[in-house]
């Protein structure tokens, strides 16, 4: 069987949109997502917020640390807190 590319859609934009979508990016990127969906928590922002939000979601696909599967110790990987600096000054 072949593998099957998963995209998350996310939800309603609220106060803490920038850390929800690196989190959910984050989250599927680590189980082999190839991509996430991003509308009201881009686009209802004023363009320059808007933009910076969809750059850090691009900046974790693009991210090398941020990998399918197990870990250097064989750990499976966990969602958020994992210590990147990103572009921009986000962290995860």
């Amino acid at each position: 069987m072949g593998r099957m590319g998963l995209i998350n859609s996310g939800g309603a934009s609220g106060d803490n949109d920038l850390a929800q979508a690196v989190e959910t990016a984050v989250i599927n990127k680590r189980a082999g997502g190839m991509g996430l969906i991003s509308g009201r928590k881009a686009f209802q922002k004023p363009l320059s917020e808007g933009i910076a939000l969809l750059h850090a979601i691009q900046d974790v696909y693009l991210c090398k640390e941020v990998y399918f599967g197990l870990d250097s110790q064989g750990n499976g990987c966990l969602a958020g807190g994992v210590g990147l600096s990103l572009p921009g000054g986000v962290k995860t």
